[in-house]
């Protein structure tokens, strides 16, 4: 409804208005009316302002928690895609190990010196770490530093 509007079904009003405000930018104003028209007190004032902050308040966590769910639905979906790329991986995996163990396959890894292992993938992080705290203790007691 516009000021005009109401002017013209009930006549002569008064009306104050503040402003809804989030971190510094305007969302919105709150105002009443009040017909006989007569001033707002300063308390009267104070607590439309009230008012308006507090709702400046609901629509900032009305926007946060939407922005909030839509961000949850996109880490949903790349978990989704995270997990179907490590049953892909893992399949591939499990045809490699089984491609390794073919005689021709073998043989032609080791003849272009390869070793073949065929370990899973939580096999080979669990060799993979161990390689670095062995190294890291190599290098820790042989006082090697890395340049920059």
């Amino acid at each position: 409804h516009t000021l005009t509007g109401i002017y013209q079904r009930i006549g002569d009003f008064s009306c104050i208005t503040a402003p809804m405000v989030v971190t510094g930018k305007l969302v919105g104003t709150i105002a009443a009316t009040r017909v006989p028209p007569r001033p707002f007190s300063e308390r009267e004032a104070t607590l439309l302002q009230t008012f308006a902050d507090q709702a400046a308040i609901a629509i900032e966590h009305a926007r946060l928690v939407t922005e909030l769910e839509g961000k949850q639905r996109e880490l949903e979906a790349a978990n989704e895609q995270l997990e179907n790329a490590k049953d892909d991986i893992e399949r591939l995996l499990a045809d490699t190990r089984a491609a390794l163990k073919t005689r021709e396959v073998g043989q032609a890894f080791i003849s272009q010196g390869g070793e073949p292992g065929g370990q899973s993938s939580e096999e080979f992080g669990a060799y993979f770490q161990s390689e670095i705290k062995k190294w890291a203790g190599v290098i820790k007691s042989a006082g090697i530093k890395l340049d920059k």
